[in-house]
């Protein structure tokens, strides 16, 4: 047996005073305006009526109740009186006691919602009011998907992926703000991180600023619903990746500038091809014209070796052990290619004065040395540096290796 019973409890904002719930016409919000962020907050504003009583509109049971505003021309039009709504649930339980089946009944209360019954404006004021409020139970995700046409060119997709359990939003104008949400770095590799890609910040704005307009939806309750936010085509430039400290593959990125005239949130990010899954990754914050780096597959036709030859320095008590390190790539394929070679400061970090290259690398964000290689046909380049230690070897540069990869 399962019964349900509506109780209404008076909660009063702004005042002290105790009201009593009367009755009449219950209406559900409706939204006209929804800003949503990533953490599952959202901002609703909707214009009501302030002419006579009025009928008292039903917020969702997941609103914020310091939130709720009556505006009127921007300004707060007097105190706010909000009426909790508690759903009583009875069912019954059967329990054995000495071997006889005994009945009690179970009584479960939960708040489902708040009741808001404006005032009247009064003689001669504007009978249109704004009412704000913030609940949790709605939020969105962003998703870049980049799918690659051909070989110059690359289609790019920022969507939303909205999650609504709170109420319904019929032909509401969604707003998408990009503050507010972490994304679990646990679950995406990123291929700027890989090998300490930045991208140039040329604009003034935060990441943590960026709102975009989706236009106006109709998001049901209790469903996720997936939107396109921006859509377009942009070209895209090719590299390899050799991450020298690890027994990893030669990677493949694509370098995409951001073909919209809108920052770019940090987001999750698929590649795909044919409509073929080839990578996750995730993509980094980029301005207008920034590039996008995203993981491609692996290389081929490209042999790496990487060794270490260690000597005795006698003549050096605090660091006795000199290391010459080898770095060498062959382009094995019938085409010319562009490589970048990084080592990660791994080692060496307290004493990195100590490095003596015998080729100069660059200096990039993220602590890496980086050369840039453009490898002919059957071309080989050799990479060597040494330095002095206290250590007598490194187990990452003990072995000699070889590698040959395949590409998407």
């Amino acid at each position: 047996m399962k019964t349900s019973i509506l109780i209404i409890a008076m909660l009063i904002l702004s005042t002290g005073a105790t009201a009593v719930a009367n009755d009449g016409v219950i209406v559900p919000s409706r939204p006209q305006l929804a800003t949503l962020y990533r953490d599952g907050y959202a901002v609703l504003e909707e214009q009501i009526s302030a002419d006579g009583p009025g009928a008292a509109i039903r917020l969702p049971a997941e609103t914020d109740p310091t939130s709720v505003q009556v505006l009127r021309d921007g300004n707060q039009a007097g105190s706010v009186q909000l009426e909790e709504l508690f759903e009583k649930e009875s069912t019954t339980e059967k329990t054995f006691v000495n071997g006889v089946a005994v009945e009690r009944m179970v009584n479960t209360i939960k708040r489902v919602g708040y009741l808001l019954r404006p005032a009247p404006a009064g003689s001669g004021a504007k009978n249109r009011l704004t009412l704000r409020y913030g609940t949790t139970g709605i939020g969105w995700q962003p998703q870049l998907v980049t799918e690659i046409l051909d070989e110059e060119r690359v289609s790019v997709t920022l969507t939303a992926l909205i999650t609504n359990r709170a109420l319904n939003l019929e032909k509401c104008r969604i707003y998408l703000a990009s503050s507010a949400g972490q994304l679990p770095s646990k679950l995406y590799f990123s291929a700027a991180m890989h090998h300490g890609y930045q991208p140039s910040i040329n604009s003034g704005t935060r990441s943590a600023d960026l709102v975009y307009d989706a236009g106006s939806q109709t998001i049901i309750k209790d469903r996720t619903t997936l939107l396109t936010v921006l859509s377009a085509r942009s070209r895209y430039d090719k590299r390899l990746v050799w991450r020298t400290d690890t027994r990893e593959r030669i990677q493949a990125v694509l370098i995409i500038p951001n073909p919209f005239s809108r920052p770019l949130c940090p987001a999750p990010a698929r590649l795909l091809r044919q409509s073929v899954l080839i990578s996750l990754d995730h993509a980094e914050w980029a301005p207008p014209g920034a590039d996008i780096v995203m993981a491609a597959g692996h290389a081929s036709d490209i042999e790496v070796e990487r060794s270490v030859d260690t000597t005795e320095n006698r003549a050096n008590r605090t660091r006795p052990f000199r290391h010459d390190v080898k770095f060498k790539v062959v382009n094995r394929g019938p085409e010319r290619v562009r490589l970048e070679t990084v080592m990660p400061k791994m080692f060496g970090s307290k004493h990195k004065t100590l490095y003596r290259f015998k080729q100069e690398p660059d200096r990039r964000p993220g602590e890496l040395f980086i050369w840039d290689l453009d490898l002919k046909k059957g071309q080989t380049e050799v990479i060597s540096f040494s330095f002095d230690s206290e250590y007598p070897r490194f187990s990452a540069y003990q072995t000699f290796e070889k590698a040959r990869y395949e590409m998407f």
